[in-house]
């Protein structure tokens, strides 16, 4: 029925911040931003009730982590109030740098998870992928903890 689907206009404007980031990484020398990919993503508003309204929650599909964004493209990570099981409302905040956001999302693994990206992997299997982080990232792994 009409009416039941949001239009593609909505659509479009929902995945903006995407885009956005998209955009960002596009002249990026860091090889693991080439992964990013606006349509691997899920729009996850739905279950957070607690969440901001101005930041949106995209999960990517592939590593199952989350890219939470506000509409300037600006990314926000989730502090739940409980530390001990993650669980019940929290707050979001800034994350020091859209870098360190893309860090948290792992698109460094998807050769590993992706035929298109094998030839990133240069013969390490899933079980020594660690061994390209540096190299995928652009960074050292200590940098980024």
């Amino acid at each position: 029925m009409p009416g039941d689907h949001p239009s593609p206009d909505l659509l479009y404007r929902r995945f903006a911040p995407l885009r956005l980031v998209a955009h960002r990484l596009r002249s990026s020398p860091v090889p693991a931003d080439t992964f990013f990919d606006p349509d691997d993503f899920m729009l996850m508003n739905w279950c957070r009730a607690d969440r901001p309204t101005e930041i949106s929650l995209f999960k990517h599909v592939d590593t199952r982590h989350y890219l939470n964004l506000d509409q300037a493209g600006d990314a926000y990570r989730y502090l739940p109030l409980d530390r001990a099981d993650g669980d019940g409302p929290g707050r979001y905040v800034a994350h020091r740098s859209l870098r360190a956001a893309l860090l948290d999302l792992g698109l460094w693994q998807l050769p590993w998870m992706r035929p298109e990206f094998g030839h990133h992997q240069h013969g390490s299997d899933w079980d020594h992928r660690w061994d390209r982080y540096e190299e995928l990232n652009g960074i050292s792994e200590e940098a980024a903890s």
